[in-house]
């Protein structure tokens, strides 16, 4: 259900022109959650917990992203307009 979310709204980051950067906060969620499970030595359903909140931040980061276009995005989308008026 969450994989599915999260696929939906990195779909929707990439249209919206993130591209890869779409792809960041897994990236980043995956190095913190290995990199803190390894260094404080957790057990397996301390990780568990550790990688729901790991994806909350994915979620609500790439809730952020699809929300907003990038900058080159709406230069993009400018010059379009401009070339159909």
């Amino acid at each position: 259900m969450i994989l599915g979310i999260e696929i939906f709204l990195t779909a929707a980051a990439w249209k919206k022109g993130w591209k890869w950067w779409a792809l960041l906060p897994y990236a980043i969620s995956i190095i913190l959650l290995l990199s803190v499970s390894a260094v404080m030595g957790l057990k397996q359903d301390e990780i568990y917990l550790v990688g729901m909140v790991g994806d909350a931040v994915v979620i609500l980061s790439l809730i952020i992203m699809g929300a907003k276009t990038t900058k080159k995005e709406d230069n993009k989308n400018a010059v379009v307009r401009e070339l159909t008026a």
